[in-house]
């Protein structure tokens, strides 16, 4: 036999549909859960499909054929289904019907998680000699025997490659692992997540490697005069004279359009004997400027040397909102592990956690949440779902450039929208329970003058 040299192993997409090919419509009941698929343009007589549970809830694939395409569609589902007594049936007008029994009765608060018609496929590529040209073998995640699919694949090269049982058992296994790896996991409505090294990008698994050096896990930015971004090497530079009056600036427009609420929360948390831990060092919302201001202690967290080093002039200069801070560089969670679980007042972070995708955050999420004693708050400003929704769901890394006028940060960019459930989510692993007291819209500088394009989140710790 010859000797099979493994080259590469990728995972890859189809080519995405030119429209649009279905309407799903569904109905459910306390038993069942039934979708109906209408196709939109041509006729789909044949139809296949395939669920596997994703617990907490299924994944679906259905996939349509006619005598010149194939039509490819998954769907997450909210709730467990019985994989082996789905009904399927044929339509009218080449479609399908689908009823699925539910695991255990009851309704599901939300049914279809996401939805998406592009398929994931694995990539095995190997060389049967030397000096022969390379073998690539695809297989789509709809493929329901993918020993089938090797084996013919091998065929139509006779004479140059020799497989046992064993070596398909092997390449087969190899694949679906990929698939498995690269197909998405559904928790809540649009909150998909991803086995690293891959993340969810809004549409499928991606690489996420370039996201997951842990200073990009908190992102903040500096500003002066309105809308004039430095970065905080640029700042040093600044006399503080300078800065001082920029933040007077600040104050004063935000007494005249108020926008951001942390200016309000600050007084909640005014004397020394309240210990703030603001997540993100920039001087883009002044946070630490307003809560150091009224005489809180403050924790300065941020991924960026240079940020601290601002901070820490502004001690040394004896600006009196730094006079009791502390930072602390961001290299990973065990950076943290000198600061009190429990032991803060409030936690604040600023549009300053979301530049990262949340397989990679999500950690620094639950540490953060450990940090809040009963009776704190944790304060967030994120990018908004509905502003997301309204940009009709595009990738992360294509939304980070729209709330961005200058970024000192080199390429890949993310922005990753939050709303209660998802932050929510973010937190269970800190073991502590928590009360939403705000959930609100709130508005942007220009160019952004929509009403609705952050949200402002304020839990508080409950135990």
């Amino acid at each position: 036999m010859l000797t099979l040299l493994l080259l590469c192993l990728g995972i890859g997409l189809a080519a995405r549909p030119t429209a649009a090919s279905f309407d799903v419509k569904w109905a459910q009941s306390n038993e069942s859960l039934e979708l109906a698929f209408v196709p939109t343009e041509y006729e789909y007589p044949a139809f296949s499909y395939k669920a596997v549970l994703t617990p907490p809830g299924s994944v679906l694939r259905v996939w349509f054929m006619n005598d010149t395409d194939t039509k490819f569609m998954r769907l997450h589902l909210g709730g467990l289904v019985n994989t082996t007594s789905i009904a399927a049936e044929a339509i009218e007008g080449g479609g399908a019907k689908l009823v699925l029994p539910k695991v255990s009765p009851g309704f599901w608060n939300s049914v279809v998680l996401s939805t998406t018609d592009r398929p994931v496929s694995a990539v095995y590529n190997f060389e049967a000699a030397a000096g022969q040209e390379p073998i690539s073998l695809r297989v789509f995640e709809y493929e329901t025997d993918v020993k089938q699919s090797i084996s013919q694949a091998i065929t139509q090269v006779e004479g140059r490659l020799e497989l046992t049982g064993d070596d398909i058992d092997n390449i087969a296994n190899t694949l679906s692992n990929s698939i498995a790896l690269a197909t998405p996991v559904c928790h809540l409505d649009g909150f998909c997540t991803c086995t690293l090294p891959f993340v969810f990008d809004g549409l499928e698994c991606v690489n996420g490697r370039p996201f997951a050096a842990p200073e990009r896990h908190i992102r903040s930015q500096s500003l002066l005069n309105n809308r004039v971004f430095l970065n905080a090497s640029e700042l040093l530079e600044v006399p503080l004279a300078n800065v001082s009056a920029a933040f007077s600036e600040y104050q004063e427009a935000i007494l005249k359009a108020p926008r951001f609420p942390h200016t309000i929360y600050a007084q909640l948390f005014a004397g020394s004997a309240s210990r703030v831990a603001v997540v993100g060092a920039g001087l883009e919302f002044f946070e630490a400027f307003v809560f150091g201001g009224l005489g809180a202690r403050l924790t300065v967290i941020d991924g960026a040397a240079a940020n601290l080093k601002l901070v820490e002039r502004f001690a040394e200069e004896g600006v009196p909102q730094f006079a009791n801070a502390e930072t602390v560089v961001y290299t990973g969670l065990e950076s943290l592990g000198n600061l009190t679980e429990r032991g803060f007042d409030a936690v604040v972070a600023l549009d300053s956690l979301t530049h990262a995708p949340k397989e990679h955050t999500a950690p620094l999420f639950a540490k953060l949440g450990k940090l809040v004693r009963p009776g704190g708050r944790f304060l967030l400003l994120a990018p908004s779902r509905h502003l997301y929704n309204e940009m009709k769901r595009p990738r992360f890394d294509v939304l980070d450039p729209m709330f961005k006028f200058k970024d000192s940060y080199p390429v890949p960019t993310w922005s990753e929208w939050m709303d209660r459930n998802k932050l929510l989510k973010l937190l269970e692993p800190s073991g502590t329970s928590w009360k939403v007291v705000m959930n609100a819209q709130v508005g942007s500088f220009p160019p952004l003058v929509q009403n609705d394009v952050y949200v402002w989140l304020d839990l508080m710790a409950l135990s």
